[in-house]
């Protein structure tokens, strides 16, 4: 039998699988499982960008952020995570919510009613928002909208993916829509990062009112 080559596609799936993760998983930069049962730190399980959580957000009992739909429950990153530049990235997390308002910040780093530069996902009517934009002109904007509405009180996976010009929603492994801009839009700004609310939200009250956890940051 012949010697196996460090550079094969063997050795290199062999050892990624030794190294606890498949060659096609995503390579994590930052991981918040949320476990942390009480306090008021988010601990990044893969990464050195912590999250602080807001006066009012609670924990449940079974490790998930509980966010209560006002201005003082959220979990915020300050710029640690959001400044994307030009990279590509995957952003996934687990949400359960049920009826409430009709627009909802989920988490991302706007701070402009209208183009801007920012990262951000929402729900508004129960779908899944994605948005991403370069400036007030509207440069590269893109947006994607899910058909699957995750305002049931059931737990759902989300993961928006940015490759290239490209911006997909995936609900429950499921793809579920997919927005292109003219071009790959730069996502950098002074704004925070956070869940649950954002710089425009007090103005209409779209306060996140459900659970997060699980939210990974990654390089796809």
């Amino acid at each position: 039998m012949g010697r196996l080559s460090l550079s094969s596609p063997l050795f290199l799936a062999s050892f990624a699988l030794c190294a606890g993760r498949s060659s096609t998983d995503d390579a994590y930069e930052h991981r918040y499982p949320f476990d942390e049962g009480a306090g008021s730190v988010a601990v990044d399980a893969a990464g050195t960008a912590p999250g602080a959580l807001g006066p009012d957000a609670g924990r449940t009992s079974g490790g998930a952020i509980r966010l209560h739909g006002n201005a003082r429950s959220y979990v915020s990153w300050e710029r640690l995570l959001g400044q994307f530049g030009t990279e590509d990235f995957a952003v996934s997390f687990r949400l359960r919510m049920g009826h409430g308002r009709e627009l909802q910040e989920v988490l991302g780093n706007r701070s402009s009613f209208g183009h801007g530069n920012f990262f951000q996902v929402r729900v508004n009517e129960g779908m899944v928002v994605a948005e991403i934009d370069q400036d007030e002109e509207g440069t590269n904007y893109a947006a994607a909208v899910s058909r699957t509405r995750v305002n049931d009180e059931r737990w759902h996976q989300v993961r928006v993916v940015r490759r290239g010009r490209r911006l997909t929603v995936r609900i429950d492994g499921k793809l579920e829509s997919m927005g292109e801009g003219r071009g790959v839009a730069n996502v950098r700004n002074d704004a925070p990062f956070r869940a649950g609310t954002s710089a425009v939200a007090e103005t209409y009250g779209g306060f996140l009112q459900g659970d997060l956890d699980d939210l990974v940051v990654a390089s796809p």
